[in-house]
């Protein structure tokens, strides 16, 4: 029976160095010759044939860039320590942002709901759409109501009665100690809605208010005395002739008539 040797090197793919030529095993990271780092991707050939060998594109451990006093060594030593520099750096800016965040308490989130109150408007932010609530709009003032206008219903006639009795346009106190008389205005139609004015032409022997109560203030105590009372009406007017004796002067407490 024949026997059988299985070469363990020949069954391992190997590579060819770019700089010598030389072949020797894919799991070496250096040529064996003159040192050359093993290429990045290579095919290697043994008795299973031809196999496609993948090696990661970062330098192997004895690469230039991992070699004491070489640029390529300078080179990574630089570019880490700017990288940490970059990271350093985003985290103070994360930290900035969460203090600002921690000591303004009312600073929304994302997608939380801002409101102003106080002010007139809430402002709900949901990713980039805004929406505007009406409950916290300030509430319009009510409008005054209008003041309702009186119509004055006009008037044909008026007259001045006492007692509702029409009175003419002379009229004496000769009642002893009388000294008011009561008027009253009537006019047509009786139901106008109308404003009365009464007035005296001599204040200082008789006054009258806005009733149309006469009252005697003074009198001569020789030859009497006399005053006209007005009243106006709806762009009407009326008026009487009011004669005072001059014995009523005796029932004054204190004649007007005498001041001058």
């Amino acid at each position: 029976m024949a026997k059988f040797k299985l070469d363990i090197n020949a069954l391992v793919p190997k590579v060819t160095c770019p700089n010598c030529g030389m072949r020797y095993p894919f799991n070496a990271s250096l040529c064996p010759e003159c040192g050359e780092p093993k290429p990045e991707k290579e095919r290697g050939e043994g008795k299973l044939g031809k196999l496609k060998l993948r090696f990661p594109s970062r330098a192997a451990a004895g690469t230039a860039s991992f070699m004491e006093g070489t640029a390529e060594k300078a080179g990574a030593i630089l570019n880490g320590r700017w990288q940490l520099m970059f990271a350093l750096i985003l985290a103070a800016a994360v930290l900035l942002a969460v203090v600002v965040l921690a000591v303004n308490g009312d600073a929304p989130g994302v997608g939380t709901p801002a409101k102003q109150q106080g002010s007139t408007v809430s402002v709900e932010s949901q990713g980039s759409a805004i929406t505007i609530s009406d409950t916290y709009l300030p509430t319009p003032s009510p409008s005054p109501e209008p003041t309702p206008e009186v119509v004055q219903n006009p008037i044909t006639s008026m007259e001045i009665v006492f007692l509702n009795n029409a009175i003419g346009p002379d009229v004496t106190l000769n009642k002893d100690g009388q000294l008011s008389l009561q008027l009253e205005l009537r006019t047509f139609p009786q139901n106008a809605q109308v404003t009365q004015t009464w007035s005296s032409s001599n204040e200082k022997i008789l006054t009258v208010d806005n009733t149309g109560l006469v009252t005697v203030v003074g009198v001569d105590p020789v030859n009497g005395s006399n005053a006209t009372i007005k009243v106006e009406c709806g762009g009407l007017e009326a008026s009487v002739i009011i004669r005072v004796p001059q014995y009523q002067a005796q029932h004054l407490k204190a004649n007007q008539f005498n001041m001058g």
